[in-house]
């Protein structure tokens, strides 16, 4: 009886470990497929968001200066220098381009035709100057813009199109949030420091599914026809990557 109860107990074991491991080998976070990168003339590129035309890209600076470039990433034109310090985030519309300044918590609204500043309007968060408002774009789904903090902790704020605030949700999923935009019906959420894309429900925000990326200090998501595209900060690079849902399995 007591030579059954060690075999069963051994089984049981090793069963279990097998059955972990197995687990984990079907969880593992997939990585995306690499397909080519630029060099960008743009001293530290911190975000990107596809024209509303689909045919260029807007690219803001941290050196307070936005770039639109054409979708391989040469410069066409810029805006100029404001009173701004810290670029970190940048959406656009049929109506402005959207520049989020983490350092003075203001939001700067460019035209289109000329890359003119057209407005500033401010959206006060507590903390230091490195802990404001890292990504800017729009739910469609809940018809509200959304604006995300870094970290310590990363917040994700609802807002109107005045940016007043209508709603708040902490994000738990990862240990940054260094950019976001809305494609494809979902909210893509890109952490630097896991070196991750999540793809999330507009409704609630939670994870869906998420992919690896091999890219240094990765600033800025946008996705341009059938491509993602990440920007380094660092490195000054463009990097396309395969459509994340034509890859996965």
């Amino acid at each position: 009886m007591k030579t059954n109860t060690i075999i069963f107990t051994a089984l049981f074991f090793f069963g279990a470990i097998g059955s972990y491991a197995s687990a984990q080998k079907k969880t593992k976070t997939p990585s995306l497929k690499f397909e080519s990168s630029v060099s960008l003339k743009i001293p530290e590129p911190s975000d990107i968001a596809l024209s509303p035309s689909g045919n260029s890209f807007y690219i803001v600076s941290d050196n307070a200066i936005l770039f639109e470039t054409d979708l391989q990433g040469t410069v066409l034109r810029k805006s100029d220098v404001i009173k701004g310090i810290d670029f970190e985030g940048v959406w656009s519309d049929d109506r402005y381009v959207y520049v989020a300044d983490e350092t003075t918590r203001k939001i700067h609204l460019y035209s289109h035709k000329d890359l003119a500043h057209e407005k500033t309007l401010n959206f006060s968060y507590p903390g230091g100057r490195n802990k404001g408002v890292e990504s800017i774009t729009y739910n469609a789904a809940k018809k509200a813009f959304v604006l995300i903090t870094e970290t310590d902790p990363s917040i994700i704020f609802e807002t109107d199109s005045n940016f007043v605030q209508l709603n708040e949700k902490e994000w738990n999923n990862s240990r940054d949030v260094s950019a976001a935009t809305y494609h494809n019906g979902h909210i893509w959420i890109l952490s630097d420091e896991d070196m991750t894309v999540f793809k999330c429900d507009p409704l609630t925000y939670e994870v869906i599914a998420k992919w690896k990326i091999n890219v240094l200090n990765p600033e800025g998501i946008a996705f341009d026809n059938n491509r993602m595209v990440i920007l380094s900060d660092d490195l000054e690079r463009m990097y396309f990557f395969s459509h994340p849902e034509s890859t996965r399995k």
